[in-house]
């Protein structure tokens, strides 16, 4: 959250506090709860997604793919091994720029 958020949230609050007196800390509570008990639910259930998620994925395959190069140096120019691994990275490899 931002400043400003904070900000109206802390006055949000306030006046309700002023509003409902001595009932507002029972009701902030409720709603305490509330939230927290949502939290730990969708907490729970991504935690069990993950766990399955890692499950399922432990298998790996016994493939024995032999990749070669994409690129080729047939000059007699040096080049250093990052340029290397860019160029093989291929024709369709976007190098970000940054805009002005």
């Amino acid at each position: 959250m931002s400043v400003k958020h904070n900000k109206l949230y802390y006055v949000y609050h306030c006046t309700r506090a002023q509003e409902w007196g001595s009932l507002w800390y029972n009701i902030h509570n409720s709603i305490c709860e509330n939230l927290n008990y949502e939290m730990e639910k969708k907490n729970k259930f991504l935690v069990t997604k993950i766990i399955k998620l890692v499950r399922t994925q432990t298998v790996t395959p016994n493939n024995e793919t032999k990749f070669y190069p994409r690129f080729i140096n047939k000059t007699n120019i040096d080049l250093t091994d990052e340029e290397v691994t860019l160029l093989n990275k291929g024709l369709k490899y976007n190098l970000n720029h940054k805009r002005p």
